[in-house]
C-alpha cells in the first residue's frame, strides 16, 4: 500500500512540474517520457527521473527545493536504495542513510598513461624532489560499509591495487592510507561524510600527520589536542544529496579543527590578490559557510575550492620543506593543515591547471612531489608536455 501511495504521489508530482514549466521544458519532458516507453509506467518513470525536475524548477529556488525535498521524501518511502544518475554512475543508499557512488574496477594503465607517471617521476627526481603516490581511499571501505538490502559490487579496492603496483613499478614511493587507517584502528565510515564523498577535515588533519611523518617532518604540532573544533550542526548538504534533498538522507554536521597556536600564513591561488594571515584568515573562505544548502557547499571553506594552481607559505618556518601535492578536492583542507609544518606547500589541479605539470615540477624547486589524485591521468590529460 506504502508503495502505491508513492507511486500515486510522484505522478502527482510530476503534473505539479508540468504546471510551472514553459513549452521547452514541457518538450524537453515529453522526450524523457517518449524515451521510457510512454504509458503509465512511461509517466513514472518521467516523474523520477531527477533531472528532468531539477531542470523544470531550475529557476525558480523555492519551488526547486520544495520538489527536490518531496521527491527524496517519495524515493526513501518507496525504498529506492540504487539510482542511477544521468551521467551512468550508480548512486546508493546504505544502512545509516550513508550515500555512496558505487564505482567499477578500473582498467589497467594504457601505455601512455604510464609513460606519463614515468615522466613525472623522472622531472621530480632530476630537481632534486622524492616521490610518492598518495592512495586516498574513497568511502566504500570492504568489510566496513554496511551495504543496502539489495546489495551492490563496488570496484574501488581492486582499482587502488592496481594503481598503487603502476605507481610503484615507475619508482614512486607509495603510502597506502586505506592500510594506515585500518593500522591505526581508525573506522573508515566515520571518516566521511554521509551525504557527500569527502573525507571530513578531521580525517585530513589525521592524513596530513601521516604525510608529515612520512616526509621526515617534525608532526608534533598535527596532534589532535593541539586543535579547538568549530562545529555547525547539520549544515553539510552533500554533492550526493543536493539531487535528493533532507528528507531522503538528513545533513551531516560541518565541524572543522581550528589551531590552538599561533600561525601565520600567505595564500595566492593563481590571479587572486594574497591572503595572509593567521590560519583561519589565510586560508578559509567564510562565505562558503552562508547561503542556500542546494547551492552552496562548506566544504570550500578551505582554499576557496579548486583551482589550478594555489600556493600556501607558511610565515613561521621558512626553512621547512617544501612539498607539490598533485591533487584532486580531497587535498584541500589536508594541504592546509599539512602547511603547519612545512614552509610551503603548492597544489596542482589537473583538472583546471594549464601549466605542464612537469616544468612546474623542475622549476618549483621542491623537496617532494605527492600524487594524490589520478582523475585526469585517467583520461590522458595529465599536463606531462
Amino acid at each position: 500500500m506504502k508503495k502505491i501511495l508513492t507511486v500515486v504521489f510522484l505522478v502527482f508530482l510530476g503534473v505539479m512540474c508540468l504546471g510551472t514549466v514553459g513549452k521547452a521544458s514541457l518538450r524537453s519532458l515529453g522526450d524523457v517520457y517518449i524515451h521510457y516507453g510512454g504509458g503509465i509506467k512511461g509517466l513514472i518513470l518521467t516523474v523520477l527521473d531527477r533531472s528532468s525536475i531539477e531542470n523544470a524548477v531550475k529557476d525558480y529556488t523555492f519551488l526547486h527545493d520544495g520538489l527536490i525535498e518531496l521527491y527524496g521524501a517519495s524515493l526513501r518511502a518507496a525504498g529506492v536504495d540504487v539510482l542511477r544518475e544521468e551521467d551512468g554512475k550508480v548512486l546508493a543508499r546504505l544502512e545509516g542513510d550513508v550515500l555512496v557512488f558505487v564505482h567499477d574496477a578500473e582498467p589497467e594503465f594504457k601505455p601512455a598513461q604510464r609513460a606519463s607517471i614515468e615522466a613525472l617521476h623522472e622531472a621530480a627526481v632530476s630537481s632534486g624532489a622524492e616521490c610518492f603516490f598518495v592512495c586516498i581511499p574513497q568511502k566504500i571501505c570492504p568489510g566496513q560499509s554496511r551495504f543496502c538490502a539489495r546489495g551492490i559490487a563496488d570496484g574501488t579496492a581492486e582499482t587502488d591495487k592496481t594503481r598503487m603496483a603502476a605507481f610503484a613499478a615507475a619508482g614512486y614511493s607509495v603510502l597506502d592510507m586505506h592500510a594506515r587507517m585500518h593500522d591505526e584502528g581508525l573506522s573508515h565510515p566515520d571518516l566521511y561524510y554521509r551525504t557527500d564523498h569527502h573525507w571530513t577535515p578531521q580525517a585530513a588533519l589525521w592524513a596530513a600527520g601521516e604525510l608529515a611523518r612520512a616526509l621526515g617532518v617534525d608532526d608534533a604540532l598535527l596532534a589532535p589536542e593541539k586543535f579547538t573544533v568549530e562545529r555547525h550542526p547539520r549544515f553539510l548538504l552533500g554533492s550526493e544529496a543536493k539531487h535528493f534533498g533532507d528528507l531522503y538522507c538528513p545533513r551531516d554536521d560541518f565541524d572543522f579543527p581550528l589551531p590552538d597556536f599561533d600561525t601565520e600564513l600567505t595564500f595566492q591561488s593563481e590571479d587572486d590578490a594574497p591572503r595572509t594571515g593567521t590560519f583561519a584568515e589565510a586560508l578559509l573562505f567564510r562565505d562558503r559557510l552562508t547561503g542556500n544548502p542546494f547551492k552552496t557547499f562548506p566544504y570550500a571553506i578551505f582554499l576557496n575550492g579548486d583551482y589550478g594552481i594555489q600556493s600556501i607559505r607558511n610565515l613561521r618556518l621558512p626553512q621547512g620543506k617544501r612539498i607539490l601535492l598533485v591533487k584532486d578536492s580531497f587535498s584541500n583542507p589536508m594541504a592546509c593543515y599539512l602547511s603547519l609544518v612545512c614552509a610551503e606547500v603548492d597544489l596542482y589541479d589537473p583538472r583546471h591547471a594549464d601549466t605542464p605539470l612537469t616544468a612546474y615540477i623542475r622549476d618549483g624547486g621542491f623537496d617532494a612531489v605527492l600524487v594524490t589524485a589520478t582523475s585526469k591521468l585517467e583520461n590522458d590529460r595529465f599536463h606531462f608536455q
